[in-house]
């Protein structure tokens, strides 16, 4: 399908997700009708294993004109889904939501306000209230890292809900990484970051997809994009540990024993872990590959 350029694209990332499909293409269209917002929806397939999940997207397609996806051939991972969809996303803005409905539909009419009232490149929703007590408290720790990695302002959590105008989009496109983290990116954009305050749902239907190894692995690319940060607090700790125990051992205060040699160990231990961070920063630079991954067609049936 194709569409031509409209006001708002929501692109929502997919993976094995089935009963929440129609529900959310149903509110999303209410908002759009009733806000008059000329928008389309992109789902973007990250390579189900489930069937039902492309089977229940083209039905949706089928009823609503304005619903379009993208398939992945294998799953790649949220952010490069997101990606994805970004590719053939036709709107003047876009918002990045999740499929289960724990963020309101509602809010994006909040959102491009935000947006477009303000001098604003992206728009974040910060939640207030949140499910799930260990959740929110890596949540919190993730986004306090986050912020003070990426120099987000302090008062703004990157949520996974946020809306973006078409040419911060278009710069998001150019960078081609084999583990984007669009939190990343958008630092390396633009500082012009806005937010709104809206409720976080409990999940309508089924289970969440967030296993504890989908976090770490979403956390991890953080890393792997920051790990010269890493790198360099550890050569700084070699430094320090190498420097102290030389200074002490020419002034006599330390002799060559095991102590001193403990503290030669620890100091070359951190810096080979320096090494070894760096080589992995510059292996995740120079690793370049479609940011979208392998997209096949989607011939409804």
């Amino acid at each position: 399908m194709s569409f031509n350029q409209c006001k708002v694209s929501v692109v929502i990332p997919v993976y094995n997700e089935v009963e929440n499909i129609s529900e959310i293409s149903k509110q999303i269209n209410e908002v759009f009708n009733d806000e008059d917002i000329d928008g389309e929806i992109i789902f973007s397939n990250d390579g189900s294993s489930n069937p039902m999940t492309l089977k229940t997207i083209n039905q949706a397609i089928l009823k609503y004109k304005n619903i379009n996806t993208v398939e992945l051939t294998r799953n790649y991972g949220q952010h490069k889904a997101i990606l994805a969809g970004y590719e053939i996303a036709k709107g003047k803005y876009i918002v990045t939501m999740d499929s289960d409905l724990e963020q309101s539909p509602k809010d994006i009419a909040k959102l491009l306000k935000a947006i477009e009232d303000n001098d604003h490149d992206v728009v974040f929703a910060n939640f207030v209230r949140k499910h799930g007590k260990i959740k929110n408290f890596f949540s919190k720790l993730y986004g306090f890292i986050e912020n003070h990695l990426l120099d987000f302002p302090k008062d703004i959590y990157r949520s996974p809900f946020f809306i973006i105008n078409k040419l911060t989009k278009d710069q998001l496109l150019k960078f081609s990484a084999t583990s984007p983290n669009i939190s990343v990116l958008i630092s390396m954009i633009t500082t012009r970051l806005g937010k709104i305050e809206c409720e976080h749902n409990s999940r309508m239907y089924g289970e969440t997809k967030y296993t504890i190894f989908k976090m770490f692995d979403l956390a991890s690319c953080l890393f792997f994009d920051k790990s010269r940060v890493f790198q360099f607090c550890f050569f700084i700790l070699f430094a320090l540990t190498f420097s102290i125990s030389s200074i002490l051992f020419l002034l006599n205060k330390i002799q060559f024993n095991y102590i001193f040699s403990f503290f030669v160990l620890i100091s070359f231990l951190f810096l080979g872990i320096s090494i070894i961070l760096e080589f992995l920063y510059r292996i995740n630079k120079n690793l370049v590959q479609n940011s979208r991954g392998s997209v096949k067609s989607n011939d409804i049936k």
